[in-house]
């Protein structure tokens, strides 16, 4: 690279050098390690280093920095987190990667929907030969007499058979239940599995994807303090009675690779595949140990990892290098903060051995990550608070190896500096859009839009409201925030020819159900785009924010049908209401950390999902019209569940 005269350079040159050797800075720490002895490429634990010796080096470890940290700053007590979340024949999910199906509340498994919701799965029929949904069977997800502590979050659907994913504080486990859904739409019982792990919880990310026949998903847990038990193969197996059941290792095959990267808190992270289309349930597994912070991307190659360093040298510490340690132990005593390597790691969907690149910077969630041809984009934020500067990592595929690639500034795109903070981003093709959110005023965005096949800046939109949502629309992008005047806005964007920004419209008095990626979707024709968006209607007094919380009671939630376009004209086409506002006194997974509301398209039908009520419509053209709906509410009448009609008190 070529670097100008100084008397060449502009300021905003200079500063964007600047930031660039500040990003770099990091990558130049790991070309200095590889003539280091500190040095650790990717290999796995055997029997010269193995993960019980790591293990029993690391407790003692941790127990030297406590003594250390008690000796500078005095007894503290630890924060407590309640083991509980916090309370106060065709894909119909709005999915990130196509051909890659995520976990949700709610699949389509040909002419049946299913529905996860509050403890239990039900079955409506969308046979096309019926004029409106109907509601056919529920199953408790807990088997009668067990009494497990457990949530459970989303399924996945493959043939007939219904895999349910949820976590167990009693136990600390993930689980693993299957269901089959038989030709009549009647659900029932299969298995139940389980894999000692820590909460895979996200708010905004799923924990399993469905790659073809290939279940994948994501869990980890912590290499200390329960050394004895992390030290092991990790334990499996199945659940019998209503208790955990140990059957053996949980992976036909597992390779755990040792760590590269400073860690206080060393953590397992697992990425297991399991194929689903065979009799038995075996996995294998693929898993990284280091630091704890972790965000997960799944492509239908390769899941990747990107892990932050944390503190200071758990590993290079336990290599034996007294300077090292030294100088571990000058660090504690001046509670200096850690420094920032971090690394992404590239895990092949068919088994291969996994490779990494060393990089530096924060990706915000998943939506950071595009694999685009031969090569993964990444838009990360530096650890500086203020200002906030973004940059996107270009990675070649074939960089990813067994050592730390030292990636070079033809690798780095740094973006202006922003005024405000950064909270969403999304690929749309070849761009790149992202939120300048400043405070100043109300919260108020500007959309930065970077064309990544070019070196130009990015284009500024003002906006006159605060970004929460970036969905892609076909090659066109539709920006969803609250405005001052609280109401809701939307704004779309052409992104094929330039940049073509329509006029938004407002609705008024209304904030987002959900604000989940899998709480939108839309239909595409020649003319234009048919979007669902499930909303709340609020009195200005309560709309405090443009994010709906809920406490697990029945809700006042409107799908809201809007048409976009070629023009980028917005034209509200209807809405369908929920309408049951019956309490079903839950007793298990009550809060819908998932949402409880989902709109899909099949064929000419469009569905809403409300709650427990799945309704049905159709598209005239100009409006939104409703054929009919089922409420699975009703299948519990008789049941030990009262449903009395709710008074709202």
């Amino acid at each position: 690279m070529a670097v100008p005269k100084p008397s060449d350079r502009s300021p905003a040159c200079s500063r964007g050098i600047r930031l660039a050797l500040l990003l770099l800075m990091p990558l130049l720490q790991w070309a200095c390690a590889t003539t280091d002895p500190r040095a650790t490429s990717l290999e796995p634990f055997d029997g010269t280093r193995t993960l019980d010796e790591y293990t029993r080096k690391s407790l003692l470890w941790q127990r030297e920095v406590a003594g250390q940290r008690r000796a500078k700053f005095g007894d503290f007590n630890e924060i407590s987190v309640s083991a509980a979340k916090r309370d106060s024949a065709g894909s119909i999910t709005n999915n990130q990667v196509e051909g890659v199906d995520e976990g949700d509340i709610v699949k389509r498994i040909g002419d049946f929907v299913v529905l996860l919701r509050r403890g239990r799965l039900f079955s409506y029929s969308i046979s096309p030969v019926e004029s409106q949904p109907t509601a056919i069977s529920y199953i408790d997800v807990l088997p009668t007499g067990e009494d497990m502590d457990a949530w459970y979050d989303e399924i996945l659907v493959h043939g007939r058979t219904i895999l349910l994913l949820g976590y167990s504080y009693e136990t600390s486990t993930t689980l693993i239940r299957k269901f089959e859904l038989s030709e009549a739409g009647q659900l029932s019982r299969s298995d139940s599995f389980y894999f000692v792990s820590e909460d895979y919880y996200d708010g905004e990310n799923y924990g399993t994807r469905l790659v073809g026949s290939q279940l994948v998903f994501y869990f980890a847990r912590a290499l200390v303090p329960d050394a004895e038990q992390a030290s092991k193969a990790i334990i499996s197996g199945r659940i019998v009675d209503g208790k955990p059941v140990v059957d053996g290792p949980a992976f036909s095959r597992e390779v755990v690779y040792q760590p590269v990267q400073h860690s206080d808190a060393p953590t397992l992270h697992t990425i297991a595949r399991c194929p689903i289309d065979r009799p038995e349930f075996h996995c294998e597994a693929t898993t990284i140990l280091g630091p704890g912070a972790d965000l997960m991307y799944v492509s239908r190659d390769a899941a990747y990892l990107w892990l932050n360093s944390s503190g200071w040298a758990y590993d290079y510490f336990l290599m034996g290098d007294r300077w090292v340690q030294r100088a571990a132990r000058r660090y504690w005593r001046s509670g200096e903060s850690a420094d920032d390597l971090a690394v992404v790691y590239r895990v092949p969907l068919d088994g291969t051995r996994p490779g990494l690149v060393g990089v530096s910077g924060r990706p915000i969630n998943q939506f950071s990550f595009n694999e685009a041809p031969n090569a993964l984009q990444v838009i990360v934020r530096t650890t500086d608070e203020d200002p906030v500067s973004p940059a996107v990592w270009t990675i070649p595929t074939d960089m990813f190896g067994q050592k730390p690639a030292q990636l070079s500034l033809t690798h780095l795109s740094v973006l202006p500096t922003l005024t405000g903070d950064m909270h969403v981003n999304r690929f749309v093709g070849d761009l790149l859009l992202y939120d300048d959110t400043a405070e100043e005023n109300g919260f108020l965005s500007t959309l930065m839009i970077k064309d990544l096949a070019t070196t130009t800046p990015p284009v500024a939109e003002a906006l006159t409201f605060a970004v929460e949502r970036i969905e892609p629309v076909g090659k066109r992008a539709v920006v969803i925030g609250p405005d001052l005047q609280s109401g809701l806005v939307l704004v779309p964007f052409d992104l094929q020819n330039g940049v073509l920004r329509g006029a938004g419209m407002r609705l008024p008095l209304s904030v987002q159900a959900d604000g989940r990626s899998h709480s939108f979707n839309y239909r595409s024709r020649s003319d234009g785009d048919l979007l669902g968006l499930p909303v709340i209607r609020v009195s200005a007094d309560d709309m405090e924010s443009g994010r709906a919380w809920w406490d697990g009671g029945p809700r006042d939630i409107h799908m809201e049908y809007l048409f976009i376009g070629s023009d980028l004209t917005i034209r509200p086409q209807g809405v369908l209401s929920s309408r049951d506002r019956r309490d079903d006194h839950c007793i298990v997974s009550c809060a819908d950390w998932y949402g409880d509301s989902r709109p899909f398209f099949i064929g000419e039908r469009l569905y809403a999902l409300l709650g427990y009520e799945l309704v049905q419509g159709h598209w005239t053209g100009g409006a939104i019209e409703e054929d009919g709906r089922a409420d699975a509410l009703d299948l519990l009448q008789g049941s030990q569940v009262d449903l009395r009609r709710d008074q709202g008190d």
